[in-house]
């Protein structure tokens, strides 16, 4: 039988694991140094040039023990939830993967994911800020460094389009010194003062597939584009409306949906569509001309994370890990030998 550990355990492990240095009954967890002698000698191989592999089993870690020096506790501010490091390339070679809940084998992203935590769909900037990708518009990122930090997204237009990004947060210089790494980058469970979006409100809309033949009384003879407004969004939210721009006849597009724009987010939406019957219905009442589609267009609406964007960062990102910090500092007022030499490291658990 087939079986996954979930995102969601994923998180709730690196979770329980934050929450255990601050909660009531607190777990201890320290910091150890050891092996002052060279690994060429003893029995556990390997040499000071080429150290031998750790290993997980019980003789191991008795040589662990008997090799340690000291070990210094880790407070409760000395761990954090972090995700992958993604640096934001300017130059223009790199298509991000936009925030989609439904990646998988066959739905996979640009960047060739099959989950959302494995795609690309957001970045760090060189100022420490963070965004996440609601579009991507399908092209390359080729513009400068974006700076807004307003709650609300915002569009930046690339060559060939435009990307639509959330701000989610930036980095403390705390965290930066004390955190981020080549890799990794630390991210917090609650959202910067007012910055998460409402729960169940609705961004985005994607044409999965544009429709065919949008005919009126006779054949689609517009020339120009039309929009059509006011087209609801069904689902178990409220207040969703959007503006679907059918293609003119002097296009290549001519009787098929090519953009859809949210107009009004609306709240409270946990699955969402919009049908084609809506779009000829607000047609109708708009330009009192009857229409059909011969194939109707799919419309795909993107359905934020629980809670609303930025409403937890860690978890929207996939902070499945956790990184610590912890200094050694001298003598740590004499209780630290700083005559021997040490060549390991590691965390003990309530010793």
């Amino acid at each position: 039988m087939a079986a996954i550990i979930t995102s969601k355990f994923r998180f709730h492990n690196a979770e329980q694991f934050k929450e255990s240095f601050s909660e009531a009954a607190a777990t201890n967890y320290y910091l150890f140094i050891g092996r002052p002698s060279e690994f060429a000698t003893g029995t556990t191989g390997g040499t000071d040039s080429a150290p031998p592999t750790p290993v997980d089993n019980r003789r191991s870690e008795a040589y662990d023990w008997d090799d340690m020096l000291a070990a210094k506790k880790i407070d409760s501010t000395g761990v954090t939830h972090a995700v992958p490091r993604r640096d934001l390339d300017v130059s223009g070679a790199t298509t991000y993967d936009m925030y989609r809940p439904n990646y998988s084998s066959a739905n996979a992203a640009t960047s060739g994911a099959t989950t959302l935590f494995d795609s690309t769909f957001y970045f760090i900037t060189s100022a420490y800020r963070v965004y996440k990708v609601l579009d991507n518009g399908g092209v390359a990122w080729d513009a400068a460094e974006p700076t807004s930090t307003a709650s609300s997204p915002f569009s930046v237009a690339v060559t060939g389009g435009s990307y639509t990004l959330k701000y989610m947060l930036t980095l403390s210089t705390t965290n930066v010194q004390n955190f981020l790494t080549p890799d990794f980058l630390p991210v917090s469970i609650t959202p910067e003062s007012g910055n998460a979006l409402v729960d169940g409100r609705l961004d985005i809309v994607k044409v999965t597939t544009a429709g065919v033949g949008l005919s009126d009384a006779a054949t689609w003879d517009n020339n120009a584009d039309r929009t059509v407004t006011n087209v609801p969004v069904r689902g178990d939210g409220s207040g969703a409306l959007c503006t679907v721009t059918i293609g003119g006849s002097g296009g290549s597009a001519g009787g098929q949906v090519t953009t859809v724009a949210v107009t009004a987010n609306g709240s409270g939406y946990t699955h969402a569509n919009i049908i084609a019957a809506d779009i000829i219905e607000q047609q109708d009442i708009q330009q009192s001309d009857a229409l059909t589609f011969s194939t109707s267009p799919v419309l795909e609406v993107i359905i934020g994370p629980d809670g609303g964007h930025g409403s937890n960062p860690a978890k929207e990102l996939g902070g499945f890990f956790c990184l610590m910090d912890v200094k050694l500092q001298q003598t740590e007022a004499y209780d630290f030998s700083v005559v021997n030499d040490f060549r390991q490291l590691g965390i003990i658990r309530n010793p």
